[in-house]
């Protein structure tokens, strides 16, 4: 599951790669809000192999909570910041630059 990519997902790249198209969800949220409920909601109902979100916005009490829904969920669960939020705190157990 994609929550609020940055760029059109490249389909042929993805299912070159084994993932068919139908398994693919994508979701363009319009506001840090949306984006942020669709995250939860994503990682709270434990339907999705794997969930990817672009939070460029997320404040540090709003990744806490996704973390502490992550931990119960069997997916794993990644949060795309930008670089700017480095130096930011994180309930993340890795962060990757």
């Amino acid at each position: 599951m994609l929550i609020n990519p940055p760029h059109t997902p490249h389909l042929p790249g993805l299912q070159a790669s084994g993932l068919p198209a139908q398994q693919l969800v994508w979701i363009s949220a319009a506001t840090p809000q949306q984006q942020l409920w669709a995250t939860e909601q994503a990682i709270k109902s434990n339907a999705a192999a794997a969930v990817m979100a672009w939070l460029p916005q997320a404040r540090p009490e709003q990744l806490r909570r996704l973390q502490s829904h992550a931990q119960a969920s069997d997916a794993p669960v990644f949060i795309f910041r930008p670089l700017s939020a480095a130096g930011q705190s994180s309930a993340a157990p890795l962060r990757v630059l």
